[in-house]
C-alpha cells in the first residue's frame, strides 16, 4: 500500500521525536524506513520500449519512438514513429509530430537552441530484418514538428550522443548495419546540420555509457566489443578531437548507469551478465587521476535472487540533493530493484521502488526534481513481456532515512550542546562528527580542530542525531 505525502510526512516528524535518551545520549536506528517513492501519473498514448524521453526547456518532456511489443512476444512490428509531450504540471501524455522514419534504440539530444538531435537507432520488418539508420532528425518544439537534418557516415543503433560545452554532439559506438560493434566517433554541427568523423575508439563498443565530465571532456566506459562485455574506459578530448585510453574497471560491464556525480567523480553501477563479478558492484571513477576505486556494494545483492536472466541494465538520475536514484535490474518476475546511493555517506540504501519492474524505460529528471519513469517491458509478467503505457513520478519529499557515513557510531545528543563535550563523552578517539539536515538534504560535517569555515556542521543542540566517526 502507497501512502500519501502528508502521512509519509507525518511518520517522518513522529520517526524524529521517538528516540529515547539513557544515559545522555540514545541509541538511534543507522538507517530507517525510506518513506519518499513513486506515484502515478497519466499514461503514455501508446505503448512502447527501447524509446527516449528528453527534457525540453519550457520543462515538458519528449518520448520519442521505440518498439509496441515487448522483448519475446512472437509478433514483429516495426519501430514507431509517434512522439508524445508529458506536462509535469497536469501528469498527462498528448501526441505532438511523428518521426520521418520509425525507430527504436535510438538517441535524443537536447541542443543549446531548444531542438532536439534524433539520431540513428533501428526498425525491424515483417520478417524481423533490424536496418540500422543512418539518417537523423530535429524536433522543434515550437512547431511540434520533426525535420530531417544531415546523415551520419555510419548507419548505427544503440549508440551514444553527448552534447559537448561548444553545442557540438559526439556519436560514439553502437550496432553496425550488420550487428557488429561500431569503434567509431561523429560530430553533429547544429550550426550547419551536418556531422562530421571524428577519431576512433581504442575498442569497439556497443551498450556502454557516455558521461560528460565537468572540464569537457567525455568519459566512455563499458560495452560490448568484439569479444563481449569489456572493462575498458577512454576519454574523448573535444579540443583535440581524439579518443585516449584511461584506466580500465575492475569488471566487465555493459547496459551501466554512468552518473557524474557534483564532485566531479562519475559513479558507475552495476551491468555485466547474470552471475558475473558486475552485477552488484560499483566502482568510481576519478578524472583528476584517470583512476577506478572500488564502490559499495548495492543495498541488495543481485546475485543472491533467484530465477535471473539475461542482463543486469541499471538506470540513473542525479537528484537535487545530491543523491543517485538507481532503477532497474535484472529481468526477474517482479523485481523493482530501486536504490539510492550518498556520495557523502559512500553507501547504498534501499529505496521505495515504482509499481512494476521494468526493462528498456526511460529516466528523466524534471525540472521540479521528480523523476519521471515511462514505458518499457513489464517484469512482473512472464514471458512474452508486454511493452507498458504506465509512467510513474518518484519524489524525494525531503524525509529519506540518509545512510550514515560508514564506520561510524549514530547517536541522539541530550544534556549537551557542546562538540567538546560530546567528544569527551566517547570511549574512542572521534575524527569527525556528522548530521544528516533534512532541510537542504545533505550531509554536515565538524571535524575537531578544523577552521570554523571548514566546517559545514556549526552548532550542536539537543537531539540532534548525529555519526562519530572514529580516527
Amino acid at each position: 500500500m502507497r501512502l500519501s505525502a502528508s502521512i509519509r510526512r507525518l511518520m517522518l516528524a513522529l520517526f524524529a521525536v521517538s528516540t529515547l535518551a539513557v544515559g545522555g545520549i540514545a541509541a538511534t536506528p543507522a538507517m530507517a524506513e525510506h518513506l519518499s517513492g513513486f506515484s502515478g501519473t497519466g499514461d503514455l498514448l501508446q505503448a512502447r520500449r527501447s524509446h527516449t524521453a528528453t527534457l525540453l526547456l519550457d520543462g515538458s518532456v519528449l518520448i520519442v519512438g521505440g518498439n509496441s511489443l515487448g522483448h519475446f512476444e512472437n509478433e514483429v512490428l516495426p519501430s514507431l514513429a509517434s512522439a508524445e509531450l508529458y506536462t509535469p504540471a497536469t501528469g498527462a501524455f498528448t501526441s505532438t509530430g511523428s518521426l520521418t522514419n520509425g525507430r527504436s534504440s535510438h538517441t535524443a539530444t537536447l541542443l543549446s537552441d531548444g531542438r532536439i538531435l534524433i539520431t540513428g537507432g533501428e526498425t525491424v520488418d515483417a520478417e524481423g530484418v533490424a536496418t540500422a539508420y543512418t539518417s537523423a532528425e530535429l524536433y522543434d518544439p515550437s512547431t511540434g514538428l520533426f525535420t530531417e537534418t544531415g546523415e551520419m557516415a555510419v548507419a548505427r543503433s544503440a549508440h551514444t550522443a553527448t552534447r559537448l560545452p561548444d553545442g557540438r554532439v559526439l556519436i560514439a559506438g553502437g550496432n553496425s548495419q550488420v550487428g557488429a560493434p561500431i569503434d567509431g566517433g561523429e560530430l553533429y554541427n547544429p550550426d550547419d546540420g551536418t556531422f562530421t568523423t571524428t577519431g576512433s575508439m581504442m575498442a569497439r563498443r556497443v551498450d556502454h555509457s557516455a558521461t560528460l565530465l565537468n572540464d569537457g571532456r567525455v568519459l566512455l566506459t563499458g560495452g560490448n566489443s568484439d569479444t563481449g562485455p569489456t572493462s575498458a574506459a577512454e576519454i574523448y578530448d573535444p579540443l583535440t578531437e581524439t579518443f585516449v585510453a584511461t584506466g580500465s574497471m575492475s569488471a566487465a560491464r555493459r547496459k551501466h548507469a554512468a552518473t557524474l556525480l557534483p564532485d566531479g567523480r562519475v559513479l558507475i553501477v552495476a551491468g555485466g551478465l547474470e552471475g558475473g563479478p558486475a552485477a552488484n558492484s560499483t566502482e568510481l571513477y576519478d578524472p583528476s587521476t584517470g583512476v577506478f576505486s572500488a564502490g559499495p556494494l548495492l543495498a541488495v545483492s543481485e546475485l543472491d535472487l533467484k530465477g535471473v536472466t539475461g542482463t543486469f541494465a541499471r538506470h540513473s538520475a542525479l537528484l537535487p540533493n545530491g543523491r543517485v536514484l538507481i532503477l532497474g535490474g535484472p529481468r526477474v518476475l517482479g523485481a523493482t530493484g530501486a536504490e539510492l546511493y550518498d556520495p557523502v555517506a559512500g553507501g547504498f540504501s534501499v529505496a521505495e521502488g515504482p509499481s512494476i519492474g521494468r526493462v528498456l524505460f526511460t529516466v528523466t529528471l524534471l525540472s521540479d526534481g521528480r523523476v519521471l519513469i515511462a514505458g518499457g517491458e513489464d517484469t512482473n509478467v512472464k514471458s512474452p513481456r508486454p511493452a507498458v503505457t504506465s509512467a510513474e513520478v518518484y519524489e524525494a519529499l525531503g524525509n529519506e532515512a540518509p545512510v550514515p557515513p560508514a564506520g561510524g557510531v549514530t547517536l541522539t545528543v541530550s544534556g549537551t550542546t557542546s562538540f567538546d563535550a560530546l567528544i569527551k563523552a566517547q570511549a574512542f578517539p572521534v575524527e569527525s562528527i556528522w548530521r544528516f539536515d533534512i532541510a537542504t538534504q545533505a550531509w554536515q560535517s565538524h571535524i575537531p580542530g578544523a577552521p570554523a569555515v571548514a566546517n559545514s556542521f556549526k552548532s550542536l543542540a539537543v537531539d540532534d542525531v548525529v555519526t562519530l566517526k572514529s580516527k
